[in-house]
């Protein structure tokens, strides 16, 4: 494809020199600067073109190199840094919800906010999987913990946190796969505890 009358130019030691309007056939490099040679360009209809070996190559964002090297990215074009920033963006999407209680509490629902999670329990906003329980008392004791999710009036092991004699405690949690729109409900189902608070995080999915 034979592009006209576009504005060629060459960069040398980051000085553009400028070569005005001319004719550039596909796979013909620019006129060559009679000094050190840099990289050669082109730009027509608002694209910019750079001569790389033997041909034009359009510079989109992935063509265009990425520094990788001060930031942590596998990414090597912008192409796929922004494909990764938006990936890290959704999957790091983690809203956090508690539950608790006041008093002594044993073989009870936990409340969120002043209701129990069993007549209303927390909603999911992404799709994703809990990946974190955490869990604070006023003394320490044991005893066990369980996370439900609620289907209709049926109410399914989502996850279990056993506490053995600690005032406080986080794990992580793998397989406890949510959905938006699911209603989630926090148990104690064994055990006795002083003024438990429980949370979980849940990652979001990138697809």
């Amino acid at each position: 494809m034979a592009i006209d009358r576009d504005l060629a130019y060459e960069v040398e030691n980051g000085i553009i020199l400028d070569y005005g309007t001319v004719h550039l056939s596909s796979g013909t490099a620019v006129p060559t600067h009679t000094g050190v040679e840099g990289d050669r360009y082109y730009r027509t209809n608002g694209e910019v073109y750079k001569y790389i070996g033997s041909t034009w190559v359009m510079l989109d964002a992935s063509t265009t190199v990425f520094d990788n090297s001060t930031n942590g990215f596998v990414a090597v074009n912008v192409q796929d840094a922004i494909e990764e920033v938006s990936e890290q963006v959704d999957v790091s999407a983690s809203p956090g919800f508690t539950w608790g209680a006041s008093g002594n509490v044993s073989n009870s629902w936990l409340v969120n906010d002043t209701v129990p999670s069993n007549k209303a329990g927390r909603i999911v906003p992404v799709d994703g999987e809990v990946t974190d329980i955490f869990f604070a008392c006023e003394l320490s004791t044991s005893g066990t913990i369980t996370l439900y999710k609620r289907v209709g009036s049926t109410f399914n092991v989502l996850a279990t946190l056993n506490v053995s004699s600690v005032r406080k405690l986080h794990t992580t949690v793998s397989g406890a796969s949510v959905s938006i729109g699911d209603e989630l409900a926090m148990k104690v189902t064994s055990g006795s505890f002083k003024n438990p608070v429980v949370g979980i995080v849940i990652k979001g999915s990138s697809s």
